[in-house]
């Protein structure tokens, strides 16, 4: 069954607890619980396993049914007093990621959904907050409106647009970083001197492919280098085009 909202109004799950950073819920004010969301919840229940991800079969799913541009807003990988252009790299590098896997079809097609919500360090592909995040972070709205409907291409098609948190001083290739088996043209290593992350242990699990979060701030930051620019340096050959 899927519930739809009424015209306007957000939908709050309220059997459902995602306190954010926080390892659980205990101590926490209700109001920080991310788990109100724009659009429709679907719910369904699966028996396969997702491969991609610690989740068996026989579960019961929330889906959350949302335009990307509305989506994107929800996205917690960085919040509204980060540097503009670095913002705006990574909306343009999680929206391609987002429609690149929409297009090829989703590696989550035995659970039927286009992406899973990574909670808690789990590794799943983006973190989600929606409603909730969105309204605390109001000003990310305008740097993704700013680039809405562009996305990264090459050779005419979205690219699949990695990025990690940071890095050594250097990117890796798609092949070297264990994310593909084969070469991939625009995943290459690249010099990231901003990106280096003080926490070794940090770069445990870390891929360091495409855009580097450390590296992309630094350039923007220090440098003054433009959204483009950065997308630029860290996926090689591709260019930045406005498809919608």
């Amino acid at each position: 069954p899927t519930m739809m909202p009424v015209t306007g109004s957000i939908m709050k799950i309220v059997s459902y607890n995602d306190c954010g950073y926080q390892w659980t819920c205990d101590n926490v004010t209700p109001q920080l619980n991310y788990n109100r969301f724009r659009g429709s919840i679907e719910i369904k229940y699966t028996v396969e396993d997702d491969p991609y991800s610690d989740y068996s079969g026989n579960m019961l799913w929330a889906v959350n049914v949302i335009p990307l541009e509305y989506y994107l807003r929800g996205i917690a990988e960085a919040g509204s007093s980060d540097v503009p252009e670095y913002l705006k790299a990574l909306g343009i590098a999680a929206r391609t990621y987002a429609l690149r896997l929409k297009f090829d079809g989703t590696k989550h097609d035995e659970i039927g959904v286009d992406l899973l919500n990574s909670r808690k360090g789990n590794g799943n592909d983006q973190q989600y907050f929606g409603y909730l995040f969105e309204e605390r972070n109001k000003s990310l709205v305008d740097y993704y409106t700013a680039t809405s409907g562009e996305i990264i291409i090459y050779n005419n098609y979205p690219i699949i647009a990695a990025y990690s948190s940071g890095t050594d001083g250097r990117t890796r290739s798609a092949k070297e970083g264990k994310l593909s088996s084969n070469d991939i043209a625009y995943l290459q290593s690249v010099s990231d001197p901003y990106g280096i992350i003080s926490n070794w242990a940090t770069l445990d699990g870390n891929h360091m492919v495409g855009l580097s979060a450390n590296g992309a701030r630094g350039y923007a930051k220090n440098e003054a280098k433009d959204y483009k620019w950065i997308l630029e340096h860290y996926y090689t050959g591709v260019t930045i085009e406005k498809r919608y």
